[in-house]
This record gives C-alpha cells, sequence and structure tokens, in this order.
C-alpha cells in the first residue's frame, strides 16, 4: 500500500508542477492516475462507487463546457475520482473550493511580484490534486 500511495503522491506533484509551470496537465499523468484508481476502485467492488464514476463523467463534462474549469482539470477529477470514496466526495470538493482560494492568492501574489508570469489563468489543477491526494489516501 505506500508504494501505492508514494506512486499517487509523486503523479500528484507532477500535476501541481506542470500546472503552474505550463498551465497544462498532460494527458498522460492523467491516464496514470486513472489506472490506478480504477484498479483501486476495483479491488473495493463497490458497485455504489462505480456507479458514481458514471455519474460524475457528463458532471464533469458540463462543468468544463460551462467554462469554469478547463479540460485538463475535469480529466483531473476524473482520473481521481474512483479513487476517492462516497463518503469523501463533499469533503473532497470543500477542500477543492478551500486549497483554490489559497491557491488564487498565491497566484496573484506572484502575478503582483514578478514580471515573468506570463499566464492570467489560475492552476486550478493544484487544489484539485492536492485535494483529490488526500482523500483518496483516506479512503484507503
Amino acid at each position: 500500500m505506500t508504494v501505492f500511495i508514494s506512486t499517487v503522491f509523486i503523479l500528484t506533484l507532477l500535476v501541481c508542477y506542470f500546472d503552474w509551470r505550463y498551465r497544462i496537465i498532460p494527458n498522460w499523468l492523467c491516464l496514470l492516475i486513472l489506472v490506478l484508481s480504477i484498479s483501486s476502485l476495483m479491488i473495493t467492488k463497490n458497485p455504489f462507487e462505480w456507479l458514481s464514476f458514471v455519474i460524475l463523467l457528463p458532471v464533469s463534462l458540463l462543468v468544463w463546457k460551462v467554462g469554469i474549469w478547463g479540460a485538463g482539470d475535469s480529466k483531473l477529477l476524473l482520473a481521481f475520482f474512483p479513487m476517492i470514496d462516497s463518503q469523501y466526495y463533499l469533503s473532497t470538493m470543500i477542500y477543492i473550493g478551500f486549497a483554490g482560494f489559497v491557491t488564487v492568492i498565491v497566484f496573484l501574489i506572484s502575478k503582483k511580484i514578478s514580471d515573468k508570469n506570463k499566464f492570467n489563468s489560475v492552476p486550478y489543477g493544484i487544489p484539485i490534486a492536492l485535494s483529490c491526494f488526500i482523500t483518496s489516501v483516506g479512503s484507503i
């Protein structure tokens, strides 16, 4: 289990790095996280968890289509979601909101301090990845 958690943690840090530095979340990272998530879900074999994942798919696509999140953020949430136990769904969303607030503050401060910041978008993959990692570890 330690290897699993360590691997997910490293992938989470990579997501944070790519999103902060380039404002992209590579598809290969989302795919690796999804493979680990589905592996975790297959072990639990809880039908409700599968149903929740199927329900989240259109919701995530809607959030992307409306323009609230980018496509990478939606893919990232979908990749992590099977790993998270249903009792932590609300906690995950609350953590994403709080961590997102902190990320916005850090982004605005760094934009004000440095002229090197060429982006006008908040790297919301960071709060998604960190929050999902925390609640997925709590789900184990």
